[in-house]
Order: C-alpha cells, then structure tokens, then sequence
C-alpha cells in the first residue's frame, strides 16, 4: 500500500474513533533521514555481533564499502566524497540493515 493509501485510513479510523467518543492517541515518528544516517562501521559491528560472519558478512561488507557520491548545482560538480553512513534507500537490503540497527537499539 502506498504512503498515501496508509494516511487516509488511519485518518479514518481516528476519525470513526473520535465520533464514538474514544480517546485516540497518536505518536509520531520522523524517520526522513534515519536511512542517511545509519553508520556502516557500527552496523558492520552490530552485524558479527549478532553471529553474522563469512560470505553473508563479506557480501554485505562490500554492497557498504568504496561508495562514493557528489553532488551538482547548476551543473557544476562538488568533489566526489566517500559515503559512510546511509542504507540503501528502497532497496530490500536497505530495509533489512536498517531494521537490524534499528531492533539493536531498542534492546
């Protein structure tokens, strides 16, 4: 289901809700930048912390490792920097890795 989809029927379950007369609490999170901002050493860590190790750890190791990325305003191009922190956005193993680090923390 789409963002958008998922807003309007929480918005009307809220609403039926507060019709009948029920309490309805809500809290909100703000994930917009949890994805840039995951560390991929203290991932990595949390990884073979957890029993990850060999060709499983070595390939995710790797989809971390040697990116790199720049950014261009009006068409003049920023050095090219190393990327340290951030999952992959949109992608299953993004997901994946965030959830690990995210589910690490609450424990």
């Amino acid at each position: 289901r789409s963002c958008l989809t998922n807003l309007i029927s929480f918005y009307h379950k809220v609403i039926h809700s507060v019709d009948e007369g029920r309490t309805v609490d809500v809290v909100y999170l703000d994930f917009s930048k949890t994805f840039d901002t995951v560390s991929h050493s203290i991932l990595l860590e949390k990884m073979a912390a957890h029993g990850l190790e060999g060709c499983r750890f070595c390939w995710i190791k790797s989809c971390l490792a040697g990116r790199a990325q720049r950014v261009v305003v009006n068409g003049v191009k920023s050095r090219v920097r190393p990327v340290t922190s951030g999952v992959l956005q949109g992608s299953v193993l993004g997901l994946v890795l965030f959830l690990s680090m995210s589910l690490s923390m609450i424990r």
